[in-house]
């Protein structure tokens, strides 16, 4: 039997995060580029592993496109709160 798996719109926008200590996690709210928002939430466990993905990933992508198509990255804007971060 194939397992399913759901997949996921591709998230475009980085519009919060927050740190949760009450159940160990991060949560992240992200947009696609019609402008629909998901929250999403991550055990404090892979968030490591993830980043690791993301960056080793990214890296792969970036290297493949032509120097006039590398991406204009997302810059990210702290609040003065430690546990949120305000995106623009």
């Amino acid at each position: 039997m194939t397992e399913t798996i759901n997949t996921a719109p591709k998230f475009e926008t980085l519009l919060a995060g927050e740190a949760r200590p009450d159940n160990g996690s991060v949560a992240l709210t992200v947009a696609t580029a019609n402008g629909e928002k998901f929250a999403l939430e991550f055990d404090a466990k892979i968030v490591p592993a993830t980043i690791t993905a993301l960056t080793s990933h990214l890296g792969q992508v970036v290297s493949a496109l032509p120097e006039n198509e590398q991406p204009n990255y997302q810059v990210l804007k702290t609040t003065e709160r430690p546990y949120l971060i305000g995106l623009t």
